[in-house]
Order: C-alpha cells, then structure tokens, then sequence
C-alpha cells in the first residue's frame, strides 16, 4: 500500500472520481447573487446607495455534450480503476516472489554454515592424519582448498540474503533506508 506507483495510481482515480462529479454537477442549475454598495453616486441613482442581482443560469442546449463530458469522466474512472487493480495484483506478485528468493536465500546460507562446519572438520582430520603419516600433503591442501571455498560461498550467501531483504523492502513499499537520528 505505500508503493509509489499504487499511490500514483490512486491519486489518479480519485482525480477520476472528481472529474465524475464535476461533470455530473454541470447539470445542475447555478444560482448567483450578486450586490454592490455605492459610496457616491449621481444622476437619478443618487439617492441608492446598493443595488442586488440573483442570476440563475440553467444550460438547456447543451446536454449533448454534458453527456459526452459525464460518459468520457466515467470511461476515465473505469480505466484508472482497472489499472489500479493491475498494479495491486502486480505488486502483490512482486512480493511474493521478493518472499521466496530470501527465503531460498536463507536456506543456502544454513546450507552453506553446515558446509563450513563440515570443511573445517574435514580440513583437521587431514592435518592431524597428515601428521600421523597417513594422508599426503596434496590431500591436505585440498581439504584447505575446500574450506576456503565454503567460507567464500558462505560470505556470498550472506551478501544474497542481505541484497534479498533490500529487494523485498524495495518491492513491498518500506522505507529503504532508516531516518538518521540527530
């Protein structure tokens, strides 16, 4: 709901509906009053300080194009609303799928913990079996070799998972970035 293009879209269709109404109301007969106060005056008026008019002005040979105006309003209205609808649905979508990539993300990151977990330990029973004669160097290096590929995936799963959240923040409408405090 805090979307800038939905809240464009919004503001649209209200505009819509306003312009409904106006060409609704343009039906309608208008009454005017109208009075003027003199401080000096001359001639035969001399001694009438005001005078007053009530105008009614009532369109009679226009009604062609008042219901041009009033159907076109109503088109407008119906156009905005629908894209309105469109882009609700829209977002509603890019959200969900912003939901499951961080989700997927998230999982890869728990993945990618247990691989370390698992590197390391593998990459001390080379060391200590390397020690005791029974594993070449070449079977240690690639045991290091490995751990330092999980650490790296790790830390890039967890760059995913931070640039996931900001999409989804992105995506759903919520401040990006939080008010510096002063």
């Amino acid at each position: 709901g805090q979307r800038p293009d939905i809240l464009v879209l919004e503001q649209k269709r209200t505009a819509s509906e306003w312009r409904l109404s106006a060409a609704r109301r343009a039906r309608w007969p208008l009454i005017r009053a109208e009075g003027n106060y003199y401080l000096h005056r001359t001639g035969i008026q001399k001694n009438v300080d005001w005078d007053g008019l009530v105008v009614l002005e009532w369109t009679l040979f226009s009604g062609g194009s008042l219901k041009a105006r009033m159907m076109e309003a109503k088109s407008r209205l119906a156009e905005d609303e629908a894209r309105l609808s469109q882009a609700k649905r829209r977002a509603k979508l890019e959200c969900a799928g912003a939901w499951e990539d961080l989700e997927a993300s998230l999982e890869s990151l728990r993945l990618y913990t247990e691989a370390l977990g698992l590197a390391e330990e593998n990459y001390g029973l080379q060391a200590a079996d390397y020690r005791l004669g029974l594993a070449t160097n070449l079977e240690v290096l690639g045991a290091l070799n490995q751990l330092h590929e999980s650490r790296r995936n790790l830390e890039q799963a967890r760059i995913q998972v931070r640039l996931d959240a900001f999409l989804l923040k992105a995506e759903s409408g919520a401040p990006l970035f939080e008010e510096a405090s002063r």
